[in-house]
């Protein structure tokens, strides 16, 4: 999902034919990267709860 719309930003900065939207769109990775560095673990652990309850026999889902 970040790839797809950053790469979605970069290819309408480009298609445009403007350096505003490739410079915005290297601060909206910026932005996606630090999000990332918080919600992955957020996210496996989640997971990794879900499959301690299936494991202990209880429906994780």
């Amino acid at each position: 999902m970040y790839w797809g719309s950053t790469m979605s930003f970069l290819g309408a900065a480009l298609w445009m034919g403007r350096p505003a939207g490739v410079a915005l769109t290297a601060l909206v990775y910026a932005v996606y990267r630090v999000a990332l560095a918080f919600e992955d673990p957020f996210t496996s652990e989640i997971y990794a709860k879900r499959d301690r309850e299936v494991k202990a026999g209880r429906k994780g889902l």
